[in-house]
Order: structure tokens, then C-alpha cells, then sequence
């Protein structure tokens, strides 16, 4: 799931929260508005890293290739957000 989709599915999260999403693909600014009480099992610190697959990529003069293990460990951790966010939403929305 690329980043920007990332973007998509908190940004469904913090709507049906009742909570006013900002148009960005940052996912630090966007989970820093989801309520304390969620829990939520990802580190917004560790987001950081899923940035740049939502804004550097779609400028090719400016996007690296990334190397296997990096591309590996942010599938996983992309895998890990979606999998928390649809948690948090009812079983009709996240489907």
C-alpha cells in the first residue's frame, strides 16, 4: 500500500472520528490528531519513514530507487498502520 494511499485510509479515520483531516500525505501530521485513548500501535515517530513514499516518488528526477531491505521494513510497517487504522473503523467502512 503506497503511502499516499496511507494518507487516504487516516484521513477516512480521523472523518469518521469527527475530526477535520488536513489535505497533506504527511502521516506524522495526520496521526498526531488521532485521540490518546485509541492506542494506536504505531509510533508517529516511526512514520517519518513512510513519508517520503508519498511525496518523493511521484517526482522521478528527485526519487532514489530504495534499496530492498529499507523498501521491506516500510511494506511492513505500511502493512502494520492499515491493519490499525481499519481496526479502529467499523467493520462496513473498512471493507
Amino acid at each position: 500500500m503506497t503511502s499516499k494511499r496511507q494518507a487516504g485510509s487516516w484521513q477516512c479515520l480521523l472523518t469518521y472520528l469527527g475530526i477535520q483531516a488536513p489535505r497533506t500525505h504527511d502521516l506524522q501530521a495526520l496521526a498526531v490528531l488521532i485521540p490518546l485513548e485509541l492506542r494506536f500501535p504505531v509510533r508517529v515517530e516511526d512514520l517519518a519513514e513512510l513519508n517520503p513514499y508519498a511525496v518523493n516518488v511521484r517526482y522521478a528526477d528527485d526519487w532514489r530507487e530504495p534499496q530492498l531491505n529499507d523498501a521491506k521494513r516500510a511494506l511492513a510497517l505500511a502493512s502494520k498502520v492499515r491493519a490499525a487504522v481499519r481496526e479502529l473503523m467499523p467493520p462496513l467502512v473498512a471493507d
